[in-house]
């Protein structure tokens, strides 16, 4: 298993920055020997689960005003 922390030093946004970061992982996962994988691990999950979070609420709202 490989881990990738990504950390953020310029004034580039943190999304684009992990978007290009997963680009980068799926081009190198290829050549990966077999039962080898990259994890990319930090705030890059918990930005993803709040964002997952955020858009249910706001579904379930929409719904819910809608009704």
């Amino acid at each position: 298993m490989i881990n990738v922390y990504d950390g953020l030093w310029t004034a580039a946004t943190f999304g684009g920055v992990a978007d290009e970061v997963e680009k980068r992982v799926q081009a190198i996962e290829k050549d990966l020997p077999k039962g080898s994988h990259i994890v990319i691990r930090g705030q890059v999950q918990t930005m993803k689960s709040s964002f997952a979070g955020l858009g249910l609420g706001l579904l379930v709202r929409s719904c819910l005003l809608i009704y």
